[in-house]
């Protein structure tokens, strides 16, 4: 089956051609840009831990830059650090550019043509394909251990946008078994070893993962594994979620995090015909951030977050902003989150990828509800 069904791209081609979704087109199309201006290769090696790609000294992100593999640069003072364990996790945003980046060159592909955008994405799968049976594991003996990526979280997150770059281009393979038994398949397997077996943010990213493989490829067992199992999708929902739909880690970051990794699933599997979004508790974790934002719809840093989450832009590291979410939140569920998108666009053209994704045409339209 496909995760893009010719239906749902024949509307995608339509919305790409509205003149409301043109700045989420012109966006697309500088990013897929930008990522071939960086000139990033698949890696060789495995890549290191995300959160060493910070200074010693000032607890502040490095200055990632694409052309620098060997040298990282602190904002504050201009120091700069080299060798392990920074030269790996600089290659945390190389293989995160890499394959969001194949996502989107094919996705443009699919809208505009061009050839060079398919040979990109193309070049990009092959070359893991290529290599992910070399990756090595950098943590023996540990858990949640990827083999591109440091940590099994940080490969599933890495695998769906491949997955889905290799659903828009497979036609025009001359050899795609060779990506899905050589990447795909591997990588999705891999994850599986890996589960936690518990309910946790981590947990719903690798069964977001498998089971977009799973649909992809038509493999009923990992799609099994990802909604129904054990400590599939449902309970996830069921005990992970709160009454008030606000998940149980209690902290606003993971919550966002779990959404994008539950909402991920939820849209994959609908090309198979399950209709995961309509279950009552994940409209609730689109509601809940909604009732514990401020007046100015920041939200509180509680327990272990990132400082800056807001409904006005960013949520969470590593995930769509407010107006990401909450398109995919109003293609769902309706009016009742419009006013939220219309507070983004207040200050922005609507360009969120996710507009042009899943977006209806005349979003924004609807002030905040009184309570």
């Amino acid at each position: 089956m496909k995760l893009f069904s010719d239906r749902y791209l024949a509307d995608l081609l339509v919305r790409s051609r509205t003149p409301e979704f043109a700045p989420a087109c012109d966006r697309l199309r500088a990013e897929v840009a930008s990522l071939e201006a960086m000139g990033l290769s698949v890696p060789e090696v495995s890549a290191g831990y995300f959160h060493d790609y910070f200074c010693p000294e000032h607890a502040v992100a490095l200055t990632w830059a694409p052309h620098s593999p060997k040298a990282h640069r602190c904002p504050v003072d201009g120091e700069v650090f080299a060798g392990q364990p920074f030269d790996g996790a600089w290659l945390w945003p190389v293989n995160t550019s890499l394959s969001r980046g194949a996502f989107k060159s094919a996705l443009l592909w699919r809208m505009d043509g061009g050839e060079a955008h398919r040979r990109r994405a193309e070049a990009i799968l092959t070359g893991y394909a290529s290599r992910y049976a070399s990756y090595t594991v950098l943590r023996q003996g540990m858990r949640l251990q990827g083999r591109c990526c440091y940590h099994s979280l940080d490969e599933s997150v890495w695998l769906i946008p491949l997955a889905q770059a290799y659903d828009l281009i497979r036609e025009s393979l001359d050899a795609p078994d060779q990506i899905a038994d050589d990447l795909l398949i591997p990588a999705a397997e891999h994850i599986a070893t890996q589960q936690l077996h518990q309910i946790h943010n981590i947990e719903c990213w690798h069964h977001a993962a498998m089971g977009t493989v799973g649909v992809c490829l038509d493999r009923p067992d990992f799609i099994d594994l990802a909604v129904n199992s054990r400590y599939g999708f449902w309970r996830q929902l069921e005990e992970g979620v709160r009454p008030d739909g606000f998940w149980y880690e209690g902290s606003t970051s993971y919550h966002f995090y779990t959404v994008a990794a539950m909402t991920a699933l939820a849209t994959s599997a609908a090309a198979a015909g399950l209709e995961l979004h309509r279950a009552e508790r994940l409209r609730r974790m689109f509601q809940a951030p909604v009732e514990y934002a401020y007046p100015d719809l920041n939200m509180p840093a509680m327990n272990d977050c990132w400082y800056f989450t807001t409904l006005l832009g960013e949520c969470c590291h590593n995930t769509p902003d407010a107006a990401g979410f909450y398109e995919v939140g109003c293609a769902w569920y309706g009016e009742a989150f419009e006013w939220i998108l219309e507070a983004n666009y207040q200050g922005r053209r609507r360009d969120a990828l996710e507009a042009l994704l899943y977006g209806k045409a005349g979003v924004g339209r609807n002030p905040k509800p009184e309570t």
